[in-house]
């Protein structure tokens, strides 16, 4: 117990280090989820509903990897609500840049720049690619840049909160459990 009876916890991570546990988590879901887009291909068009079905277990899967991710890591659950706040913007931030580049490559009307940024984006961003390019194609919008835009701005932002939801929730039990084991 430390000095100040506040019970033993997990580690404390920086900003820095959610941050980086998140892009770690991210990239690496993404290149293993790569054999979904492929099994995607192969389901018939007049399918809609299973294809919205994959892309949103997709995303929700974004939570319980944010739980083992913080059980793996023993993170300490936020204490301020300016750590959780932080914990979904910034990479929500870096999502949104990359949204500006997918519309900078569309504008540009570059087709080289936006084959690679559109590549890159399926490969390292595979479940917010999906759900855009899904939403895209079932409620089609004024314009394929505001299509991109719109749908872009909620696919960067799901992914952080739910992974940050997730990894909340398993810090909290977490140090839950150690309490009541420690207080009997």
């Amino acid at each position: 117990m430390p000095l100040n009876n506040e019970p033993k916890r997990g580690k404390a991570p920086t900003v820095a280090q959610r941050f980086a546990g998140f892009a770690e988590c991210h990239i690496l879901y993404s290149l293993i989820s790569c054999p979904v887009l492929f099994a995607l291909c192969w389901i018939p068009i007049d399918s809609p509903s299973i294809t919205v079905g994959v892309v949103v277990l997709l995303l929700l899967l974004y939570f319980p990897l944010g739980k083992l991710k913080a059980s793996f890591s023993s993170w300490a659950a936020p204490r301020v609500l300016q750590e959780k706040v932080l914990a979904v913007l910034l990479p929500t931030i870096v999502a949104w840049i990359w949204v500006l580049v997918v519309l900078v490559s569309v504008i540009s009307e570059m087709p080289d720049l936006f084959m690679v940024v559109f590549a890159g984006s399926f490969l390292f961003a595979l479940p917010s690619s999906l759900f855009v390019v899904t939403l895209f194609v079932l409620l089609p919008s004024a314009s394929f840049t505001m299509g991109i835009g719109v749908w872009g701005l909620v696919a960067g932002f799901l992914p952080p909160l739910l992974f940050a939801l997730g990894s909340f929730v398993q810090s909290e039990k977490r140090e839950k459990g150690r309490e009541w084991l420690e207080n009997g």
